[in-house]
């Protein structure tokens, strides 16, 4: 870190030392959904292109392997869930197990964007917060000495520092929260267009997965 970084850190003070810390954890959790939803979504594609033909030829062996070896996948878990309530539901009741389910993976799949929502919300807060830290030193700095050039200049540079490390947090974090929360959304449809296809060969099926 280079000494005017450094400098900008202890001018700002605790709070965007905070602010520092939700701007790494942000980016990590960016990088880490751009991969994941990516990788998720070309598991799925192969994977429900192997289910469909198994399902379609009837070979409930292979979709039990393709199952279990699979088993973290969102629409493994939900087709396990429908498979094993196929056998005793009929059409509409295994169409609402199908949902709850569908909900519940849903909810897994954007549960990290939760934190990122958190974190584009609260930085301009904690921002604001350092501003209100810094006016209040500065108003003592007038109270204590008249007006010291260099003290009040100090509870200033604070004020406006935090509200700028938040804002500079805050905004790129909101534009790839909503980046981010589409491609749940279209993998969240996506995932429920192939269930939709799947469901028509589930009745009566009886596998252990």
């Amino acid at each position: 870190m280079s000494l005017g970084a450094l400098k900008l850190l202890s001018a700002g003070g605790l709070i965007i030392i905070f602010i520092l810390i939700l701007s790494i954890i942000a980016l990590a959790i960016i990088i880490e959904r751009f991969f994941y939803y990516k990788k998720i979504k070309s598991k799925m594609d192969e994977m429900y292109k192997s289910l469909r033909n198994a399902l379609i030829q009837k070979e409930y062996d292979k979709v039990e392997g393709l199952l279990k070896s699979n088993r973290k996948l969102p629409l493994s878990k939900i087709l396990s869930n429908a498979i094993s309530s196929a056998s005793y539901l009929n059409i509409d009741e295994l169409k609402e197990a199908v949902e709850d389910e569908g909900y519940r993976q849903s909810y897994y799949l954007k549960k990290r964007l939760l934190t990122l929502s958190t974190i584009g919300t609260i930085s301009p807060l904690l921002g604001l917060l350092g501003t209100v830290f810094g006016m209040i030193k500065s108003f003592m700095v007038i109270a204590s000495t008249g007006g010291n050039p260099e003290a009040l200049a100090g509870g200033i540079s604070e004020a406006l520092l935090t509200t700028a490390a938040g804002l500079v947090v805050a905004i790129p974090v909101i534009i790839f929260y909503n980046i981010l929360a589409n491609k749940n959304k279209l993998l969240t449809i996506d995932i429920e267009e192939k269930m939709g296809r799947l469901m028509r060969y589930l009745k009566g099926i009886k596998l252990k997965v």
